[in-house]
């Protein structure tokens, strides 16, 4: 999609990676859209579907999403967002930044706090070249973990050089689609 009255700087891929999460990602498109479209944003919504028997892995479904994006388009912002969460602030802008940025800061599944200080799980969003600059995502963590790719791109920001950013003050605000998938049966 692409607004018909003005152009914008930037191309906005958002990833989702997904799996057996179809209720959560009606909710999440019927929102998701008018949400960008108030922004003006020009954009793609890619829905990395896993559907092999294996464990989840959402680190390789970003990767796939990004590689797959930029054979539709030269995308220049990224947004990798989990498909339970909604944002709450209409000022929260999903354009990149010249750091990542860590959008899902405060979510009502952690009573409106991050649950440890160097969390980045739920929604960032970064550059095209920050991405190919720490080489993605790493593939090597299957499973409903606990945030363990997020911690580690937290961790190849660092080494790259990029600071962390968050948003202002009840601007990263999110609400969870409620049905934890922690400890899911059969990885669903």
């Amino acid at each position: 999609w692409a607004p018909t009255d003005c152009v914008g700087s930037q191309r906005l891929a958002v990833i989702i990676p997904f799996r057996k999460r179809e209720e959560h990602l009606l909710i999440f498109l019927r929102y998701i859209h008018t949400y960008l479209q108030r922004q003006k944003l020009s954009y793609g919504i890619y829905v990395v579907d896993q559907i092999d028997g294996l464990e989840f892995n959402r680190a390789m479904l970003f990767n796939v999403g990004f590689l797959e994006a930029l054979k539709d388009r030269n995308y220049t912002c990224f947004v990798f967002h989990d498909v339970d969460h909604i944002p709450v602030d209409p000022m929260l802008s999903y354009w990149c930044d010249s750091m990542p940025t860590h959008m899902a800061s405060r979510t009502d599944e952690w009573n409106w706090r991050l649950p440890y200080r160097s969390f980045a799980g739920g929604v960032t969003k970064q550059l095209a070249s920050q991405i190919r600059q720490i080489n993605g995502f790493a593939n090597v963590f299957w499973g409903w973990g606990w945030g363990s790719e997020d911690d580690d791109i937290r961790i190849r920001w660092w080494l790259a050089g990029l600071t962390l950013r968050r948003p202002k003050a009840n601007n990263g605000n999110y609400v969870t689609i409620k049905k934890s998938h922690y400890r899911a049966p059969d990885n669903e």
